[in-house]
C-alpha cells in the first residue's frame, strides 16, 4: 500500500507539474488587415489561452496593415497576456506590414517563414501628407514621431533591434525574413509549425515584464482556434468594396420600391443591404462627407430619370459617386481598406449608362408623336363606310365613328382624320384606290 500511494503521489505530481507548465499550444490565423473584428478574435484567443494555462500562443500572421486604433489594441493584448505569445509570418508569400509590423515587434517570439517580409511600418493619414512651405505639416511629424517612440520601447523591451525598428517607421524600410534575422529584428526562421515548434522547445522567453519563461513544446497538444460564422462575417462587412456595394444596393432597392409600392422585394433587399452597411461603419470609420457625396451622386441619377437634363445630371451623379467612394472610409491608404478604383468606375458608369438608357427612352418618347386618345386619332387614315355629304360615318381604329367631310366623301373612299369635336371626327379626302379602300370598309363590317 505503501509502494502504491507512493506511485500515486509521483503521478499525481507530474500531472500537476505538467499542467502548470501549460496545457497545449494554441494556435490560431490572422490573414485580413487589422480591424476591430481581428482585435476582438485575438481578444478570445488570449483568453481561451489564459482559462486553459496554455504553454504557448501562436499566431500566424499575413497582413498589410490597417486601423491605427485597433492595432494598439491588439499589442496591448499581446504584452499582458498570460501565455507567451508567438507570431509567426507565414506561410510563404505573407507579410507583417504597417501595423503588422508592430505587431511582430511586440511578440515574446518573433518568427518567419522563407518567403516573406516585413516593414513599411510609415504612419499614414487620409489621403497625402501636408506639404506647406516645404515642410511637412506639424501634425504629420507629431504622429510619425508617436509611433517612432511606440517601436523603440517594443524594441527595446524585447531585446531587438531598436535603430532598425525606428528606421522601419520612419522610412518605411523593408525587410526579408533573413535580413530581419540577421539584423536582431526577428528571432528565428521556421517554414512551418512543426518546425516552429522544434525550434522553441527548451527556448527561454523574456516577458514583457522581466520574467524569464523556458517553454517546453515537444509532445504538446496543439489547439486550432478559428474565427466563428458571426467572425466572419463580419470581416466579410468590414471590406470597404462590399460596404461600398451594400450603400449603393440599398439606396437603388428602396428607391425602387417607394416609386413603385407593393413590390416588396427591392424594399427589403434594400433595407437589408443599408443596415448591414450601417453595421460595417462600427468597424470602419466612415467620412461622412464621402458618404454624402455617394448619396447625392445616386439622387442625381435618379433626378435625371425624372428631369430631363439631356445628360447633365447623369455626369455629375458618375463624379459623385467616384469622388465619394473614394473618400468614403477614413482608413490607411493600403488597397485593402479601400474602396478599389475599378470597382468605382466599374459601378459608376453602370449605374450611369443604365440612366442613360432610360433618359434616351424618355426622349424618343417626348418626340413620338400620340397615338393613344383623342390626339392619336389627328391624321389616321380612315375608310368612309356611308356616304359623307357632308355627315355621314367613318371606320378608323377598329370603330365606326360619325363623321362630317367637305368636299363630301362617297362610300368607300379613304379619308384622313383632321380634327375631332366630341364624338364627331372631321376629315378630308385622300387620292388612292377606291375598290380597294371598300374592300377594307367591308372587312371592317365584317369583324
Amino acid at each position: 500500500m505503501r509502494r502504491f500511494l507512493a506511485r500515486l503521489a509521483v503521478v499525481v505530481a507530474a500531472l500537476l507539474a505538467q499542467g502548470a507548465a501549460g496545457a497545449a499550444v494554441r494556435v490560431a490565423e490572422i490573414r485580413q488587415p487589422v480591424h476591430p473584428v481581428s482585435a476582438a478574435f485575438l481578444d478570445r484567443v488570449l483568453a481561451a489561452a489564459a482559462a486553459a494555462n496554455d504553454e504557448l500562443v501562436v499566431l500566424q500572421l499575413d497582413t498589410p496593415g490597417g486601423l491605427g486604433s485597433s492595432m494598439d489594441h491588439m499589442v496591448q493584448a499581446i504584452l499582458a497576456s498570460s501565455a507567451p505569445v508567438c507570431i509567426h509570418v507565414t506561410p510563404g508569400g505573407a507579410r507583417a506590414a504597417s501595423a503588422g509590423f508592430l505587431l511582430l515587434l511586440s511578440a515574446d517570439l518573433a518568427a518567419m517563414a522563407p518567403g516573406t517580409h516585413t516593414g513599411s511600418a510609415h504612419p499614414i493619414f487620409t489621403g497625402e501628407e501636408v506639404i506647406e512651405a516645404g515642410k511637412r505639416h506639424i501634425m504629420m511629424e507629431k504622429v510619425e514621431n508617436d509611433a517612432a517612440a511606440f517601436a523603440r520601447t517594443l524594441a527595446e523591451n524585447r531585446r531587438r533591434n531598436v535603430t532598425l525598428s525606428e528606421k522601419v517607421v520612419r522610412e518605411s524600410a523593408n525587410l526579408t525574413e533573413r535580413e530581419a534575422l540577421d539584423q536582431g529584428l526577428v528571432d528565428l526562421i521556421a517554414p512551418d509549425l512543426d518546425d516552429l515548434l522544434r525550434q522553441v522547445d527548451g527556448r527561454q522567453v523574456r516577458r514583457f515584464d522581466g520574467q524569464l519563461v523556458t517553454l517546453a513544446t515537444r509532445g504538446l497538444t496543439v489547439v486550432r482556434m478559428e474565427m466563428t460564422a458571426r467572425e466572419r462575417l463580419l470581416a466579410a462587412i468590414a471590406n470597404p468594396a462590399l460596404a461600398f456595394v451594400l450603400l449603393s444596393l440599398g439606396m437603388i432597392g428602396l428607391w425602387v420600391e417607394f416609386s413603385h409600392p407593393g413590390l416588396i422585394l427591392p424594399g427589403a433587399v434594400g433595407a437589408v443591404a443599408l443596415l448591414l452597411f450601417g453595421f460595417s461603419t462600427q468597424i470602419l470609420p466612415v467620412n461622412w462627407v464621402g458618404l454624402l457625396l455617394v448619396v447625392m451622386g445616386v439622387a442625381l441619377f435618379l433626378l435625371e430619370i425624372k428631369i430631363t437634363s439631356y445628360g447633365a445630371l447623369t455626369a455629375g451623379g458618375i463624379a459623385c459617386l467616384i469622388l465619394g467612394g473614394l473618400m468614403l472610409y477614413d482608413t490607411p491608404a493600403i488597397p485593402e481598406l479601400r474602396v478599389p478604383l475599378a470597382l468605382l468606375l466599374a459601378a459608376s458608369f453602370a449605374v450611369g449608362g443604365i440612366t442613360a438608357g432610360l433618359l434616351r427612352l424618355v426622349v424618343r418618347a417626348h418626340r413620338r408623336s400620340v397615338t393613344t386618345g383623342a390626339e392619336g386619332l389627328i391624321g389616321e387614315l380612315a375608310v368612309v363606310l356611308e356616304d359623307c355629304a357632308p355627315a355621314g360615318r367613318v371606320f378608323v381604329h377598329g370603330e365606326a365613328w360619325n363623321a362630317v367631310a367637305d368636299p363630301p366623301l362617297r362610300r368607300g373612299e379613304e379619308a384622313r382624320v383632321v380634327q375631332r369635336d366630341g364624338l364627331q371626327l372631321r376629315v378630308e379626302r385622300v387620292p388612292g384606290d377606291a375598290p380597294a379602300a371598300a374592300g377594307v370598309a367591308a372587312r371592317g363590317r365584317r369583324w
